[in-house]
């Protein structure tokens, strides 16, 4: 490839940080000015521009690499370097992040600029070469996030070579970085020094020596230089270097004869200078915002093409293919077909946007039987589309595709489930040359019959087209023909009613500032937490701890609250007391969800506290659950307790467990300041030099206050102060001379005062109730309180469907036309519902036709998808998780900017703000919006092993587990994660899948073996789980038992089971970047592990897993490696001392899976199991306490004599 005459520079280097955990780099100065000069002198680098920039926001870093990329030309190199601070947000999904001046290492993910938005900015970036230094530790962990790169660098650890994809056309991106993914990378000594890494690199540049004998050095030649010298040198930092659609040399620099001077340019720019905000980055209006999230929408929709629309829609392409394989004219153009030129017209008057497509699949009779409907269309859609520009070239139209190709929306859903399209669409690159029909059509074979399994009813000729579509052979499958269309307008399918609600929000954008919607509005602050003008009657039919109370009292008083509900920390149950709660307040509420699962679970567990409670709604399949919900209402007999002696009941009984919190919270403080006593007290003693014997001695002979008041008395003589003191030293028993009498009676005095406080608060503390009596009191209290909610929630469901029986029959009788008013009247008396997000419009789109909507799963639900619910509601409430499974979106990023272009909205906000369609989840913008969470932090569901592994691994050890195993089916005593080694080969499968015969074989055996007779109890669940489709398939099929659920993650998600056996598939015969996809994919990860409530068997080969680490954590959970930090060494040892004269004592075991302190064993079998309490400290008293209680209740089986007690600090202190 020639060097580009065109060549352009971004430099960026951040040295000085707002963050504590962050030190400054005096070395990126020298970094930018060296790297500025190489890349200027024309004799090196010759860059016709240099742009260096120094110590940016993330928002300047966002619209630096934004304006750069975008003023890129095709003519050109565009050169990307940063030098500073970079990390991986491990915690969450391994994503690189570069880090800014203002980033809050907290809160990376909304502080930082994350590798993603750099990688979208490449792929719109027009420029024939780009290229990417990263100078920072962690840098190679951006190949991860490195959509279009080959996942097996080179400089890793096996130094295995780049594989060089095949590109389109003569373009090609490489990433050079200065470390490997886990590495650091290390500056410079001073400022005047660059880095490691760039110090390498400008001397290559500035001498020559990577040319070795060439003219000029390319990015390849210019990183094995590096990567030489680095690794010979013991620098302990191997560069990494990621390569997509690079056919050629990328010519970076030329050779210098000889070893160039450099001579210092100007400064970089600071990033104070630039100018504050820049107005293209800024918020969008309503309009604009509704439009972007509509034209995603639309170019992701499904619709299907119809032959009757032959020249409005498309057209026919005549001749040779000529778009898709890249057979452009000198300008990367063609000149409009004459078959196209109407529809070329047609759609720049109406500002439609254009695809290429090939081949045509006709699907009439497929539709016709899934549909059962003899009527269908004659319908088709290419398989792989290309997006076209149409661009003017010397008076005339032409036409450019954009972007890479890929399968037709239509095409993916219908012959694929969404996990399988998630697989396809990650791991396909079209791999042929710019021309190379031949291949094309090989490429296109393959992936008709191995991923989508479609018949070839013309045989794949690109060079010579069908000159029609054919649509009379009676058989579904591939035609010969290409077209040239724009996407039908969106009137069927699951996007038609949202893009109509759009629609309706669009023109009611007045409206917005008094529903929830106005909460994530955009340009405005966070909404400000309300104070709430009344107490809100919290009614709690289900359990319910502090942090779920917390969430309910937010929802029923802001207008937006954001919670996240980690697996089993009783999520369901949060959502079925606060519809509770609403219905008792008076209030209507929908619960709306993209997964079905969770608004039936919702829905359910509703209708076992009384039928009729939550209305059942949504799409045909639950127009029978609607009509029998309704039905329930109507046959309501009034309730035996009215709904005023029911609310005294509820509040009566909740002001009894408030008091009981109350108390508990007392209690933890109490004990609280006497360890705080104890341990001063225990400072003094040892700064005294006593032991404990001298102590009691002295307080034996002498009476603490007394000795204060002498003490004090003794130092008020300034002069003979020390002739006093040392004569109270001998009065008090001190016999050492040497001792400076001053500072010691000034220690004594301190220590007597402490002794008066410990030994009064231990008087006090003596008249405190007993654990098992406080645990009881508050378990009758919360009992009571349940008891009560059930009683009020009955009387309010009863008492409002009889008085509103009128308007629930006429929704009943309804039977034509719209039922929007029907439904309006009905809320009356039938206040909640439940649907799925794509069922909103059941209902009007009234502003604040709710008082509450509750968004569950929301980190499954894009952003427009909620738009209509929070449009509808006067507060919600978001709940998700991030670290479950996420919003999938199967729009390309061409398709993405051409919204964001359509809709004049700024990437650079989308992205700070968390509400790109491609990238956002619904929970992603409301966190962002927000600020931040509330969480659910206690663990119910999985055995401690699991649970605690999970925690550890996806919620940095955020989550207390409060699992029962003794309410386990499966037996507590047998292992909790076990690990069944394989060591076979896995076989590609169709779809861009794996499967593993052996794993197949080990897990039919595992679940022969759980399954024998003797074993576990009729009623123990299996379940099955892998990433792979076929695999499952495989599994299911040698099973051959319709009892035991197998499926892959996104099935299970909401579900779990006794039992999971996880088969991972994954063996060393594996393209490494098949298994990065597997280990990239810590949401997968968790909801697979945490589907096991008992017991979670792991099928994989180790010598895969043991190497990363989500395989590492398993496989010494496995090995039965302690999961839990242990105490501090100062409790610990006190604890030992506390129990030495047990007749057998345990440090560190487990006790009914939970992790213990010690244990104590007699000799009439009793064990004695013991939770060491180190004070509630800056937590909520009341809380900590409840919790303490809780572990020790835990660690109880009065059936097998183990009875569990908490042990305070303080207790380890006293005499």
């Amino acid at each position: 490839m020639s060097r580009m005459a065109r060549r352009r520079a971004l430099l960026i280097g951040n040295q000085t940080y707002a963050d504590a955990n962050l030190d400054d780099l005096p070395s990126v100065n020298a970094d930018l000015a060296f790297v500025g000069q190489v890349l200027d002198d024309r004799r090196i680098g010759g860059f016709t521009e240099i742009r260096s920039l120094l110590d940016l926001t993330a928002n300047q870093m966002r619209e630096a690499i934004y304006d750069f990329f975008q003023e890129s030309r095709e003519d050109e190199l565009a050169v990307l370097y940063f030098s500073g601070h970079g990390t991986r947000a491990i915690d969450a999904n391994g994503e690189f992040h570069f880090i800014a001046t203002d980033t809050d290492t907290r809160r990376l993910e909304h502080t930082a600029v994350r590798a993603h938005y750099v990688n979208d900015q490449l792929d719109q970036c027009p420029a024939a070469q780009k290229v990417v230094i990263i100078d920072s530790c962690l840098s190679g962990g951006f190949a991860t996030g490195f959509r279009t790169s080959d996942p097996t660098p080179k400089g890793a650890a096996n130094g295995d070579p780049v594989r060089q994809i095949s590109p389109l056309e003569s373009r090609g991106v490489y990433v050079v970085s200065s470390s490997r993914a886990g590495e650091r990378s290390f500056a410079g000594r001073d400022e005047s020094e660059p880095s490691v890494f760039t110090n390498v690199l400008v001397e290559a540049l500035r001498t020559g020596e990577a040319a070795r004998g060439r003219t000029d050095v390319s990015v390849k030649d210019l990183f094995e230089y590096v990567n030489t010298k680095l690794r010979s040198s013991g620098a302990g930092q191997i560069p990494v270097i990621s390569a997509a659609g690079v056919d050629d040399r990328i010519v970076l620099a030329a050779c210098p004869r000889t070893p160039i001077e450099l001579i210092a340019g100007p400064p970089p720019i600071p990033g104070a200078d630039l100018p504050t905000a820049s107005g293209k980055s800024g918020p969008p209006s309503w309009d604009q915002l509704l439009d972007y999230f509509s034209n995603c929408l639309r170019a992701e929709s499904d619709s299907w093409l119809s032959a009757d629309d032959d020249g409005e829609t498309f057209v026919v392409l005549q001749g040779s293919e000529r778009l898709l394989v890249g057979d452009m004219d000198s300008d990367h153009s063609i000149a409009v077909p004459d078959e196209a030129r109407d529809l070329v017209s047609d759609s720049v008057a109406g500002h439609q946007q254009l695809w290429a497509g090939y081949p045509a699949v006709v699907v009439q009779h497929r539709l016709q039987r899934k549909r059962r409907n003899t009527r269908v269309k004659k319908q088709f859609a290419p398989l792989l589309i290309r997006r076209v520009e149409v661009v003017e070239s010397a008076g005339s139209r032409r036409l450019c595709p954009i972007g890479p190709p890929i399968v037709h929306p239509a095409v993916l859903s219908e012959f694929m489930n969404s996990d399988e399209a998630a697989v396809f669409v990650q791991a396909y690159q079209p791999h042929w040359h710019a021309g190379g029909r031949a291949e094309m059509a090989n490429d296109i074979r393959q992936i008709l019959r191995n991923d989508f399994e479609i018949h070839q009813v013309q045989e794949l000729e690109p060079e010579f087209l069908e000159s029609t579509l054919d649509v009379d052979t009676p058989t579904d499958g591939a035609r010969n023909a290409a077209i040239l269309f724009r996407m039908p307008d969106v009137d069927s399918g699951p996007n038609k009613k949202l893009l109509a609600d759009l629609q309706d929000i669009r023109a009611k954008v007045a409206e917005i500032p008094r529903t929830a919607l106005g909460a994530i509005s955009p340009g405005a602050a966070p909404p400000h937490r309300a104070e709430p003008e009344h107490s809100i009657r919290i009614v709690t039919p289900l359990r319910c701890n502090e942090a779920q109370e917390a969430v309910i009292r937010s929802a029923m008083t802001q207008p937006l609250t954001v919670a996240t509900g980690p697996p089993g920390t009783g999520k369901t149950d949060l959502v079925v007391n606060l519809v509770a709660t609403a219905i008792s307040t008076g209030h209507t509420v929908l619960v709306a969800s993209t997964n079905n699962r969770a608004v039936d679970e919702v829905w359910k567990r509703c209708e076992k506290l009384l039928p009729g409670t939550v209305i059942r709604s949504g799409n045909v399949a639950n127009q029978g659950n609607e009509q029998a919900g309704l039905t329930s209402l109507t046959r309501l007999s009034p309730p035996d307790i009215n709904i005023q002696t029911a609310a005294l009941k509820v509040d009566f009984t909740s002001e009894e467990l408030n008091r009981q919190r109350e108390s508990l919270g007392q209690i933890a403080l109490a004990e609280q300041r006497l360890l705080d006593i104890a341990r001063h007290r225990a400072i003094l003693i040892g700064k005294l030099e006593f032991d404990d014997g001298q102590r009691r001695t002295l307080f034996e002979n002498h009476d603490p206050k007394t000795v204060a008041r002498r003490c004090k008395k003794a130092l008020r003589f300034g002069l003979i102060a020390k002739r006093r003191c040392r004569r109270l030293m001998r009065r008090l028993g001190f016999e050492d001379e040497e001792r400076d009498p001053l500072r010691t009676i000034e220690l004594l005095a301190e220590t007597a005062r402490a002794e008066v406080s410990w030994t009064e608060a231990i008087d006090r503390q003596a008249a405190q109730l007993p654990d098992y009596e406080l645990r009881s009191r508050l378990q009758q209290a919360a009992e009571a309180a349940r008891t009560a909610s059930q009683t009020l929630l009955d009387s309010t469901v009863r008492t409002v469907a009889h008085s509103n029986r009128r308007s629930i029959t006429a929704l009943l009788n309804h039977r034509s036309g719209s039922d929007w008013a029907a439904k309006t009247g009905a809320l009356r008396g039938a206040p909640a519902w439940a649907v799925t997000a794509q069922s909103a419009r059941s209902f009007p789109p009234n502003p604040g036709l709710f008082d509450l909507v509750v968004i569950d799963e929301a980190s499954q639900c894009s952003v427009p998808a909620v738009l209509p619910l929070l449009f509808r509601a006067k507060r919600a409430l978001v709940i998700g998780d991030p670290m479950q499974l996420t919003h999938i979106a199967t729009l390309d990023i061409q398709g993405a900017a051409a919204a964001e272009r359509m809709a004049d909205v700024s990437p650079v906000w989308l992205d700070r703000n968390d509400m790109s369609y491609l990238r956002h989840s619904a929970f992603n913008a409301a966190e962002r919006k927000m600020g931040g969470s509330l969480l659910l932090d206690e663990h119910f569901r999985c055995h401690p092993t699991i649970a605690t592994t999970a925690s550890n691994l996806f919620y940095n050890g955020r989550l207390t587990v409060m699992t029962d195993v003794r309410m386990q089916r499966a037996s507590a005593a047998d292992d909790s994660i076990i690990w069944h080694k394989t060591d076979g080969a896995a076989e590609r499968a169709k779809k861009g899948s794996w499967t593993n015969p052996s794993e197949v074989r080990a897990v039919t055996d595992l679940v022969a073996q759980l399954s024998r007779p003797g074993g576990y109890q009729d009623d123990i669940t299996i379940g099955i789980v892998t990433p792979y489709r076929p695999q499952a398939d495989a599994i299911q099929k040698q099973l051959g038992r319709a009892d035991i659920r197998v499926g892959t993650v996104h099935t299970f998600q909401g579900g779990e089971c006794d039992i999971i056996i996880f088969s991972l598939v994954a063996a060393p015969n594996m393209p490494r970047g098949s298994i990065d996809w597997i280990d990239k994919q810590p949401n997968l990860w968790n909801v697979a592990i945490t589907r096991a409530r008992s017991q979670l068997h792991v099928v994989g080969d180790e010598r895969v897993w043991q190497q990363r680490r989500i395989g590492q954590e398993l496989l010494a959970a496995a090995a039965g490696r302690p999961f839990e930090p242990q105490p501090s060494n100062d409790l610990t040892k006190r604890l030992y001392g506390w129990l030495r004269d047990a007749t057998e004592t345990d440090f560190g075991v487990t006790v009914l899976g939970h992790y213990t302190d010690a244990v104590t064993r007699a000799g009439d079998g009793t064990t004695n199991a013991y939770v060491l309490d180190a004070g509630c400290g800056d937590a909520s008293p009341d809380r900590h306490l409840r919790v303490m209680l809780e572990r020790a209740r835990l660690r109880t089986d009065h059936g097998h004599r183990i009875f569990g007690s908490r042990v305070p600090a303080w207790r380890l202190y006293m005499d």
